[in-house]
């Protein structure tokens, strides 16, 4: 897999090179279909996958996180957690440990926590309903996270075997889980998981 990282282009080409290449400095294109994945079919969505991918640098802090999401949407969960694991070592990595000395990436940290809460953690509003549809890491063994929506303050809790959701604050009578309906007894709902064989 290809990752150039920030700025590195620049090693190999110069400006007028460059503007006889196809590249992508960042995810434009996905992000607008991340922004608005029901104007899109599956298989536009693969297309654009497919053809932007290989060509897109990731020149920008901001576009490891928003390919990570795109390729959980696709399916393609060894892909997304490759570009998870790549999106900390913008401030956190090993290699890289000098990068934030000027200041962090913040908006970065930021897509890090979509690609665990909307990513991995399933968490997104489907027509005014909240929906959880988790693809957890296989070498994770659970998540935990809280979100707020219109005064609803609730915690999520995915696990191999089940997915529990605690509402903390607020009402919330039904919920998407997996894209069934379930009605919330009480404050908390929990679902028991089928395991693969």
């Amino acid at each position: 897999m290809n990752y150039s990282g920030v700025k590195t282009i620049f090693k190999d080409y110069n400006l007028q090179q460059m503007n006889e290449i196809q590249v992508s400095k960042q995810a434009d294109v996905i992000l607008t279909m991340l922004l608005f994945p029901n104007s899109f079919t599956l298989k536009e969505k693969e297309a654009t996958w497919e053809y932007y991918f290989p060509k897109t640098l990731h020149d920008s802090s901001l576009s490891l996180t928003s390919y990570c999401n795109f390729a959980l949407l696709l399916g393609k969960d060894d892909i997304a957690y490759y570009l998870f694991k790549k999106s900390f070592e913008t401030d956190l990595g090993p290699k890289n440990m000098h990068s934030s000395d000027d200041g962090i990436h913040a908006a970065s940290m930021g897509g890090v926590w979509q690609n665990v809460v909307y990513g991995f953690g399933g968490f997104s509003i489907k027509n005014d309903v909240i929906s959880i549809k988790p693809r957890i890491p296989e070498n994770w063994d659970e998540l935990l996270y809280t979100v707020v929506y219109k005064q609803t303050r609730l915690t999520v809790k995915v696990s191999k075997k089940e997915i529990s959701i605690q509402v903390l604050e607020g009402e919330l009578e039904t919920i998407l889980v997996n894209d069934q309906e379930y009605s919330v007894m009480g404050r908390k709902l929990t679902i028991q998981l089928l395991e693969e064989k």
